[in-house]
């Protein structure tokens, strides 16, 4: 069994959330485990989805179903996504915005294990 650290990645950077949001860091998650995700905004009454997109070779990208939804609501808040053995070869953020507008930073922790 290898070595196990922590990598912290900023996923999304001020994303606008005027507007539906995709990250533009694509997670590859071949030696990675247990995905902790911290999203963050603000603004003036931003709603919508937050959600994880995955896919495995050259399929197109899925929402994953997460329970509970992860909803955005008020001025400032922030809100956790925990997720393990995730079997899929990528990941990705997208916030599905409803109204209001904003500003989100999206963080995602996993720890790698080294071969």
């Amino acid at each position: 069994m290898g070595n196990r650290y922590v990598q912290t990645l900023k996923v999304i950077e001020d994303g606008d959330m005027s507007a539906n949001i995709t990250s533009a860091v694509e997670i590859e998650t071949k030696n990675y485990e247990n995905f902790g995700i911290v999203v963050q905004w603000v603004g003036t009454a931003p709603v919508g989805e937050m959600k994880v997109d995955a896919k495995n070779g050259a399929s197109s990208w899925s929402n994953l179903t997460l329970d509970p939804l992860a909803q955005i609501t008020g001025n400032t808040g922030d809100l956790t996504i925990n997720m393990s053995a995730v079997p899929f070869e990528k990941i990705r953020l997208s916030f599905a915005r409803t109204s209001g507008i904003g500003t989100l930073q999206a963080y995602l922790t996993a720890r790698q294990m080294e071969a």
